[in-house]
């Protein structure tokens, strides 16, 4: 599989099985977007080009490289084209027939995006666009338009894209057309009114110069979350990824995922992690796993230790302890963390220590190491290391 590469190098085992299961479950993006008349392609080149402006361009709107505005284009407010650009390639008229739906190519701070116009755009090199007959109406648009703003859009498209996140930050055309796509068919009528239902209410927000509210983007957001099937532990997966892994991969040390995470935080990490390995515990029925949050007050590493108890008389949970003494001493183990691969490639070290029922995990005080989709990647690894340890033993 050409994306385990690029999804081990940002994710995890958990994102593979879902990019994996939604390339199976759902269409590409080029497949879908197939029907006759409906038109998609790259915007027009004019480096070395000597090629005369097509005269059935000339004064329509034109939108510049970088310019674009999430989910809507306010088509009267762009420039008109002018005559006197020349091409190396003006690309087949019908790519700027509206209405249409424009995607970036170059990624942001905004992230990916993309916007929806109801009636004719010339846009350069930098945007791909889909386009279709006024016969088929705007629904289909409306709808790519959704899907292409959402988080899960992104989360593919950073794990998959064979530049973003690795060389530079943009979504190649051949990227963007692998995209999933669930088809328009009448048995999912309620899931795609929902999408579109949102879609609209955030592009008419934006036509009223208003700007939409983070409760119009969530639901956005679960209402594709809902049309993709996925489970409340890939819906972890994706948001942690945009918020976090993507987050960090733009903004660099000025990211959200370099902070301290909250004692809330921890504990929902905590939570998530028993979550996984509770079940395992419930087979038996004769244990049961809690955590112990310390409150460690500044210092260099964040600690949890959870807790192997009799199943009788305990229950899950979790609970914040006072850990105020361990700053010392944490910050000696912070200075051994790191390790030179190579040159000056170094990797930051997580530990895990076993000691009779309890185990201690003990990771930098950043929010990144503490969300929800480390909790359940760290759980797999716990599990996994008490399955070799059983199969050793065996």
């Amino acid at each position: 599989d050409p994306n385990i590469l690029k999804v081990a190098m940002w994710g995890g085992a958990r994102d593979m099985a879902l990019i994996q299961r939604l390339q199976r479950s759902f269409p590409s993006l080029e497949s879908f977007w197939s029907d006759p008349g409906w038109v998609k392609g790259q915007g027009y080149q004019t480096a070395g080009g000597n090629k005369k402006m097509p005269k059935s361009l000339v004064g329509k709107p034109w939108l510049k490289s970088g310019e674009l505005t999430r989910f809507y284009i306010e088509t009267r407010k762009l420039p008109k084209m002018p005559e006197v650009i020349t091409f190396l390639s003006p690309r087949d008229p019908k790519i700027y027939r509206g209405p249409l739906v424009v995607a970036v190519r170059g990624i942001g701070r905004e992230g990916f995006k993309a916007a929806f116009a109801a009636s004719d755009v010339i846009y350069t090199e930098e945007y791909y666009g889909f386009t279709l007959p006024r016969s088929a109406g705007i629904r289909p648009a409306r709808y790519l338009n959704a899907i292409l703003n959402s988080s899960l859009a992104t989360y593919y498209l950073f794990l998959t894209s064979s530049v973003w996140g690795i060389e530079r930050d943009k979504v190649e055309p051949n990227d963007l057309l692998s995209l999933p796509i669930p088809r328009i068919e009448e048995s999912r009528k309620r899931e795609i009114d929902t999408v579109l239902k949102a879609e609209q209410a955030i592009r008419s927000s934006l036509a009223n110069h208003e700007t939409p509210t983070n409760h119009m983007l969530s639901q956005l957001d679960e209402a594709v979350f809902n049309l993709f099937d996925l489970d409340e532990t890939e819906r972890v997966l994706v948001r942690d990824t945009v918020s976090l892994t993507i987050n960090l991969r733009m903004k660099h040390t000025r990211s959200i995922a370099l902070k301290r995470p909250s004692m809330t935080e921890v504990e929902l990490y905590a939570k998530q992690l028993i979550n996984i390995i509770q079940p395992f515990l419930e087979t038996l029925n004769e244990r049961t796993m809690t955590a112990d949050v310390f409150d460690v007050g500044r210092a260099p590493l964040q600690v949890v230790r959870l807790n192997m108890l009799p199943a009788l008389g305990h229950s899950p949970g979790t609970s914040i302890v006072d850990g105020q003494d361990l700053d010392a001493i944490l910050g000696k183990i912070a200075q051994q963390l790191p390790n030179r691969i190579a040159g000056s490639v170094y990797a930051r070290r997580v530990l895990r220590i076993y000691s009779n029922d309890a185990l201690y995990i003990i990771k930098p005080a950043q929010l990144r190491y503490w969300s929800r989709s480390s909790g359940l990647n760290d759980a797999d690894a716990i599990i996994a290391e008490h399955m070799r340890t059983a199969h050793d033993l065996a």
